[in-house]
């Protein structure tokens, strides 16, 4: 009787091995399983994000021009900055949710920064740009060419925050 247990012991543990086995590889199974869908959806979001990044960095770039004064910012014209900030805030509010929370947040800040007062499309003429040289606003043309003229720094205020940019 003595010796039946241990009979006993070996045939549980040969019995559980397949188990373990069988348990263990539908584990490994599984993890490889959710690893492959989360690179596929990770993979899909990339390609979401850089579709999006396509559609909104052209209007962006313009929109960074023609604050700051550089590059083909005088071939702009206010209404089509408004349209363009405009458009800009539709793709990124409706796709908000496809971006970390860090981007958001830089891009609420950035929407700070650079205020467009939008209600109106003559409003831009409006919204608090001053040069502190001449006291022109953004509105000014210069008389000789009839284009719009900035200084190198201008001072934009709004009625959220104030901030100098050069």
């Amino acid at each position: 009787m003595s010796g039946d247990w241990i009979k006993y012991a070996e045939l549980g543990i040969a019995a559980l091995i397949p188990i373990m086995t069988l348990v263990v590889g539908i584990i490994v199974l599984r993890l490889g399983t959710k690893l492959d869908a989360t690179k596929q959806l990770q993979s899909e979001l990339l390609r979401k994000r850089l579709a999006l990044f396509e559609d909104v960095a052209p209007k962006l770039n313009d929109i960074f021009c023609f604050f700051q004064v550089v590059g083909h910012w005088a071939d702009l014209d206010p209404d089509e900055i408004i349209k363009r900030k405009r458009a800009v805030d539709r793709v990124i509010q409706v796709n908000r949710y496809l971006f970390r929370a860090g981007f958001w947040e830089a891009y609420q800040i950035s929407r700070q920064r650079i205020s467009i007062c939008s209600r109106r499309s003559d409003s831009l003429r409006n919204c608090g740009w001053t040069c502190p040289t001449s006291g022109l606003g953004s509105g000014a043309t210069s008389r000789t060419s009839g284009r719009r003229s900035f200084p190198k720094r201008l001072v934009i205020t709004s009625s959220r925050a104030n901030s100098t940019t050069r």
